[in-house]
C-alpha cells in the first residue's frame, strides 16, 4: 500500500492561540450579522424608506464596516 506523508510546519502555542482568537472573532461577527439580519428582515418597506436604504441593500450594509469598506469574507 502506498501512503502519502503529510509534512506540516511546526505550530507553536502562540500561533495556535492567535488562530483560535481570529476564529472566535469571526464567529462572533457572523453571529452579530445573523442577529442583525433577522431584526432587519422584520422591518417593512416603509421602515427601510425611513432609514434611506432599500431592502436589497441589507446584505451590503451588514457586510461593510463603518467606513463602507467591504469586510473580508474569511
Amino acid at each position: 500500500m502506498n501512503t502519502a506523508v503529510l509534512h506540516l510546519p511546526p505550530l507553536s502555542k502562540v500561533d495556535l492561540l492567535a488562530g483560535l482568537v481570529r476564529w472566535r472573532t469571526r464567529a462572533n461577527a457572523r453571529r452579530r450579522a445573523r442577529a442583525a439580519r433577522q431584526e432587519l428582515s422584520a422591518l417593512g418597506q416603509r421602515d427601510f424608506s425611513d432609514l434611506g436604504v432599500g431592502r436589497s441593500e441589507m446584505d451590503y450594509w451588514l457586510e461593510s464596516d463603518a467606513n463602507g469598506a467591504q469586510l473580508p469574507r474569511r
